[in-house]
């Protein structure tokens, strides 16, 4: 007679080959959030141009009476810069920390990587942000803001590369403390409103003078990603200092919220 020994598979291996195999589910579930996002809105994808919108002119009108620096360019085409990736940030670190909660009924009937759902969670935000960006293109003209064609897209990739990476280690670390811990998900919101005002989205980093508090923000990798976008418009000089650190602390927290996502994804369909 032969034996069979279930066993737990080892929360230390990232299993790569499945993920890829299980692709065609990774579309299947982004398109469905996407259609279920904007299922009878009045706007439809016009909200993803009205949130930083919106948020561009009342920093405009108030803002930046607060803060006497040259940002270089117009306050609103500075402001929108910061927007626009920390709403990616924030949109899809939010959509990744609950889709585990939210998807339970599907986790519990069939097997499947459940990386899957934090990951096709924050494609959606991935679309509004490329939605927003025909505005942005759309301010830079408008505001007749001169910029070299291929640092612009050199530098627009590499911090874009930066904010996912990040976005997808929060919101696994956050989708994985969330299966435990069900408050978490009303500390989030308010989370992200305490990091949005310890990054440069509103304000230039030149602005800090103690060196210690400017290393601490520095530690944020959403710091050197509006940084980055920045320069791709000519107004920052490259901080390339500024720029490892970024990188370094995305990969960081890519590689943190991995383990901690694989290691409860093991038992996550008996706890949701």
């Amino acid at each position: 007679m032969t034996e069979y020994e279930i066993r737990y598979p080892d929360w230390r291996r990232f299993h790569v080959r499945e993920w890829w195999l299980y692709r065609e589910l990774f579309w299947f579930l982004a398109w469905r959030d996407i259609k279920v996002k904007y299922k009878q809105t009045l706007l439809g994808i016009g909200w993803a141009i009205l949130q930083p919108l919106a948020l561009m002119i009342l920093f405009s009108l108030f803002w930046k009476w607060v803060i006497h620096v040259n940002t270089g360019v117009p306050y609103p085409v500075f402001v929108y810069s910061g927007l626009i990736l920390w709403g990616l940030f924030a949109s899809g670190v939010g959509n990744a920390s609950n889709s585990m909660v939210d998807q339970a009924n599907l986790i519990k009937k069939v097997y499947f990587p459940r990386i899957i759902v934090p990951t096709a969670a924050i494609l959606v935000s991935l679309l509004d942000f490329f939605i927003a960006l025909f505005l942005y293109l759309a301010l830079l003209v408008f505001y007749n803001v001169r910029v070299s064609i291929p640092t612009f897209f050199i530098f627009s990739a590499i911090c874009l590369l930066i904010v996912l990476v990040s976005t997808l280690g929060c919101g696994l670390f956050l989708a994985a403390v969330n299966i435990r811990y069900r408050d978490v998900r009303h500390a989030i919101p308010f989370l992200l409103q305490l990091l949005f005002f310890a990054t440069p989205v509103i304000f230039p980093l030149s602005v800090v003078k103690s060196e210690t508090l400017a290393l601490f923000l520095s530690l944020n990798p959403m710091a050197a990603a509006i940084h980055l976008a920045r320069v791709a418009i000519s107004i920052e000089a490259i901080n390339w200092q500024l720029t490892a650190m970024g990188l370094a602390s995305s990969f960081l927290l890519l590689m943190i919220g991995l383990v901690v996502f694989n290691r409860n994804e093991i038992d996550c369909a008996d706890i949701l």
